[in-house]
């Protein structure tokens, strides 16, 4: 039987303390901690197989690598991808247990940020270098996400109107931009648009596409030649955009979707997935269509591409994700920080991305912990998914104790906070 401690004191929040146990409190299924700290780790090292290893192959597939370039390449990526997410994990459970064991008691931090904090660290440091970024720039996404309604549950700020889409259009005019430069997008960013403004066409539509640019001697012809590659464009950033979220879709069913119609049914037409292609196509369409509109004026090349690109951000209005929008947002704040980094504006941090994601992973700890309903619906099932329900069994009314009110949130150890999303596949 998990012991209860006595009430806590009323002082502030930063300095109540909980004399609870690490297995009152935190592993509630099993009094060992070592046993938890393994278990826990066999689990997600176990899981994150089970995500990075198709991942990762598909990608090799697709890039036609050689056997033994996977064999020993990829194959050594994917246990490493793996391992740093279980240290991630079950150093939490590990932390969490040695705070309570060396203070003796819990404070307000030591519950989930510290410990958080100090396993985020371990854990991107076993991770490639080349992979922090991308990991920071995701997690870093999803705390704005977590503050924003945090401030926005509490009253603090309001909601504007269509601010998902004013908040990419201009990520737009900063991304679209300096993807065009000489310098370009070297991150995930860039390799999304290549595949974007660079169409795999069939050979024979390759052929009819080059005989119309030959033809185009005259004005007339030549907007005809500009009308069906805009036109094929659109069409390509369609299909990429309803193909990519069927894969989603069909990935994180499972087998399940085979096995009944519907399901599968549900899958291919869904209606987000027609939107989120129609999204890119008015995008990356626009922005093409505008450029070529914008030469009438008597703009500068960077002008004209900043202004197409502030116009064809409002494609945004068609999905209306804030996901999306934030971190578009976040990846144009980092062009524009290492601008300013190039032209001695602003200070390099060599372990700036360490620092980052051990932050900004403690705080969504943090959050699936006291204030799980200001946490994205698909991010906590992914907790609850790759930790096998375990996160779940926390003693959240032991939590209670300091007036964060998380049981509220977790009616059963599985239940799933109640919160709202937008319908986005992360």
């Amino acid at each position: 039987m998990i012991p209860h401690s006595r009430p806590l004191p009323r002082t502030p929040l930063l300095g109540r303390y909980h004399d609870g146990t690490c297995y009152g409190v935190g592993h509630t299924w099993h009094p060992s901690c070592l046993y938890c700290f393994l278990e826990l780790f066999y689990y997600v090292y176990v899981g994150a197989l089970k995500v990075y290893a198709p991942l990762y192959l598909v990608s090799d597939i697709l890039r036609s690598r050689t056997l033994k370039a996977t064999l020993f390449q990829t194959v050594p990526y994917i246990l490493r991808s793996s391992l740093f997410l279980a240290v991630n994990a079950s150093g939490f459970i590990g932390f969490l247990c040695l705070f309570r064991r060396l203070i003796g008691r819990f404070y307000f931090p030591l519950i989930a940020y510290a410990p958080a904090a100090c396993a985020s660290l371990c854990a991107i440091v076993v991770e490639r270098k080349s992979r922090r970024g991308l990991l920071t720039g995701y997690v870093f996404t999803l705390a704005v996400e977590c503050l924003y309604r945090m401030f926005k549950y509490r009253g603090y700020i309001t909601p504007i109107p269509y601010g998902e889409v004013m908040l990419f259009s201009a990520a737009s005019a900063v991304l679209l931009p300096a993807y065009r430069s000489k310098q370009g997008l070297h991150d995930a960013i860039g390799s999304v648009l290549n595949v974007l403004f660079h169409p795999l066409y069939p050979k024979g539509v390759a052929r009819f596409v080059e005989s119309i640019r030959k033809g185009a001697v005259t004005k007339w012809r030549y907007m005809g030649y500009m009308t069906v590659r805009l036109a094929l464009l659109s069409l390509w950033c369609y299909l990429v955009g309803y193909v990519t979220q069927v894969a989603l879709g069909l990935l994180s069913s499972g087998t399940k979707v085979f096995k009944r119609w519907t399901r599968l049914k549900s899958v291919l037409f869904n209606w987000y997935n027609v939107r989120f292609g129609a999204f890119l196509a008015v995008n990356i369409g626009g922005f093409k269509l505008l450029e070529v509109l914008l030469l009438l004026l008597p703009v500068d090349h960077n002008t004209r591409m900043t202004l197409a690109a502030l116009v064809a951000g409002l494609a945004m209005a068609t999905i209306r994700s804030s996901a999306i929008s934030l971190y578009a947002a976040t990846k144009a704040l980092e062009v524009v920080y290492f601008k300013a980094v190039k032209k001695g504006w602003a200070r390099s941090c060599y372990y700036g991305d360490v620092i980052l994601y051990s932050l900004s992973t403690a705080l969504l700890f943090h959050t699936a912990v006291f204030e799980a309903h200001n946490m994205r619906h698909s991010y906590w099932r992914f907790l609850v998914g790759v930790t096998n329900g375990r996160i779940g069994q926390l003693n959240w009314e032991e939590v209670d104790r300091f007036d964060t009110h998380s049981s509220l949130q977790h009616r059963t150890p599985t239940t799933s906070p109640a919160t709202n999303d937008d319908s986005v596949v992360t």
